[in-house]
């Protein structure tokens, strides 16, 4: 649902979610993530498909799109009372400070592979 143009995040409007048997909300840390998060298009578009109730996968911070995108039935969060996971803001600190460390000191000389 979403259409990357070569100046910025640019949501389509002419989408038919019927038309699709599921969806992927990507997320991380992209140019574009606090566009792609806070378009009024997109969510609109999210809550459409939502409706249909057929699979919905969000990925990192793609659940914030989930989060923000309101049941018009109910004004909540299409995710109220529903549940899903997450890693905490210290487990990606650690892994984001253990790869650093490794492309640093590892990277540099090659990768290894075992004989």
């Amino acid at each position: 649902m979403m259409a990357r143009c070569a100046c910025c995040c640019r949501f389509r409007t002419d989408l038919d979610p019927g038309g699709f048997d599921g969806l992927i909300l990507p997320g991380g840390h992209a140019p574009g993530m606090r566009q792609y998060l806070g378009s009024p298009v997109l969510s609109e578009q999210v809550g459409r498909f939502w409706r249909l109730n057929r699979p919905v996968g969000a990925i990192c911070h793609g659940v914030l799109v989930l989060a923000r995108t309101r049941d018009p039935a109910t004004g909540r969060s299409v995710l109220a009372s529903r549940r899903t996971t997450c890693l905490p803001k210290y487990m990606e600190r650690s892994a984001y400070l253990a790869t650093a460390r490794i492309s640093t000191f590892v990277i540099p000389n090659g990768p290894v592979y075992p004989p």
